[in-house]
């Protein structure tokens, strides 16, 4: 699995992301940047971006934005390429490895 098939899957399965979660759950680095990059310009899709505003554990304001592909008719031809490119580099159950693997391939069927 690559960075471009975990946030693609994630993206088709209506998660949203922030640059948090994408480093913990991916380990990508640079959300922004991979999300232009990995999915808007190779799939031809436009993703959502929310701008979150809060305070930090100091007090301090912040924000932040948050990422989700929205189910609309221009997306409609990049979701299928999405799609696609999963589905062609998923595991089977048979070849999977881990757990987490194994559940992806559940899921896809």
């Amino acid at each position: 699995m690559n960075a471009t098939y975990a946030l693609a899957f994630a993206f088709l399965q209506g998660r949203v992301l922030t640059i948090k979660t994408a480093f913990t759950e991916f380990g990508v680095t640079n959300l922004p940047r991979e999300c232009g990059r990995l999915i808007e310009r190779r799939f031809g899709v436009q993703l959502a971006r929310v701008k979150k505003e809060g305070k930090s554990k100091y007090g301090v304001p912040c924000f932040w934005y948050e990422y989700r592909l929205p189910t609309t008719i221009y997306n409609a031809e990049g979701r299928q390429k999405m799609l696609d490119y999963v589905k062609n580099r998923a595991p089977t159950i048979e070849t999977a490895v881990t757990d987490k693997e194994v559940a992806f391939a559940k899921q896809l069927n």
